[in-house]
């Protein structure tokens, strides 16, 4: 988890002088809460990261029944929480709500795959505005 999103953010401001407060972000596709089983492994640093608010993107499964303790993970939530400390404000933070694993027709799905290699592609625009 290295919160590329904060850091795009703070290199535009040292570079184009970009305010967060302007920005608009889209989270884009991804495997939704619902497909994105985790180990608790996996899920202590973001229950660290998100301490008051680890409840809006974890989802405690509890054991299975190999001993494991296993949670669901929600991506959307997790990245939009990391924009808005960032300060992007929440009105400016569009979620696709398209999960690659119930879309895998359409988008690559590591998941669904089970590991296989593919490929997913973003867009990123900086617009050029005059200063008044």
């Amino acid at each position: 988890m290295n919160n590329i999103g904060a850091k795009t953010i703070e290199r535009m401001h040292e570079v184009y002088g970009t305010m967060a407060s302007d920005l608009h972000c889209a989270i884009g596709p991804s495997i939704s809460k619902e497909h994105y089983e985790i180990s608790e492994e996996v899920a202590q640093p973001f229950l660290e990261l998100f301490k008051d608010r680890a409840s809006e993107i974890l989802i405690d499964n509890g054991f299975n029944p190999d001993g494991e303790h296993k949670y669901h993970l929600d991506l959307w939530a997790a990245n939009r929480i990391l924009l808005e400390k960032a300060g992007v404000p929440a009105s400016r933070i569009y979620v696709t709500d398209l999960c690659t694993y119930e879309n895998h027709d359409l988008l690559f799905s590591h998941r669904y795959t089970r590991g296989q290699r593919g490929n997913n592609g973003v867009f990123i625009k900086i617009k050029e505005t005059s200063q008044c």
